[in-house]
């Protein structure tokens, strides 16, 4: 679900579904000190609103990695992808997608963190293609709150932006793994709590 404020004046905001996103990874069995996969992403135009959606199928390679060391777990996720088929007037879409995860484990589930998502538009005008936000927050283990501020943004852009979600962490169980229990702000494998 979206809501696509008012950007231009008298055209109003819009809530609704946007295109889904997927990322499919295929990763090696045997992982090292680093996890890391690779494999498509395919974006689907299934926006019930055009301003909510592109209008298009892309497609598109993606790559994350992961490495835990001790109380951090640092990850990146890059995907690039294009349109190939869709609405045709629309314009064709070539987004590329760059996400850091720092996360620093605190005592008691609470944890230090940065997430933002970097984005391109290689279609826009030179000075329309970046928005770099950053920033980041401390957190409890199952609230998030993350401003941003963004450094170099489309004139259209945002300016601020804030990610807010909260997330059902199960840290303990028999099919829990090491990352999910750090991911959910556990400072080491633990068994129940």
């Amino acid at each position: 679900m979206i809501y696509q404020p008012e950007v231009v004046p008298g055209y109003g905001g819009e809530f609704g579904l946007g295109d889904i996103n997927t990322t499919l990874f295929l990763s090696p069995a045997k992982q090292g000190k680093i996890i890391w996969g690779t494999g498509p992403v395919l974006s689907f135009p299934t926006a019930n609103d055009r301003v909510l959606g592109t209008g298009k199928w892309s497609a598109g390679p993606s790559v994350a990695a992961l490495t835990i060391r001790g109380p951090w777990v640092v990850s990146a996720l890059a995907s690039d992808f294009w349109s190939y088929a869709g609405e045709d007037d629309r314009e064709d879409v070539s987004p590329f997608l760059f996400q850091y995860f720092i996360n620093y484990n605190l005592p008691e589930g609470w944890y230090i963190s940065s997430a933002p998502i970097i984005t391109a538009n290689w279609n826009a005008d030179s000075g329309n293609k970046w928005t770099v936000p950053f920033g980041g927050g401390i957190n409890p283990g199952m609230l998030r709150y993350r401003p941003f501020t963004t450094w170099k943004s489309r004139s259209t852009g945002p300016t601020g932006p804030c990610r807010c979600n909260c997330s059902c962490c199960f840290r303990s169980g028999p099919t829990v793994s090491k990352v999910q229990r750090l991911a959910c702000g556990g400072s080491k494998a633990q068994g129940s709590r």
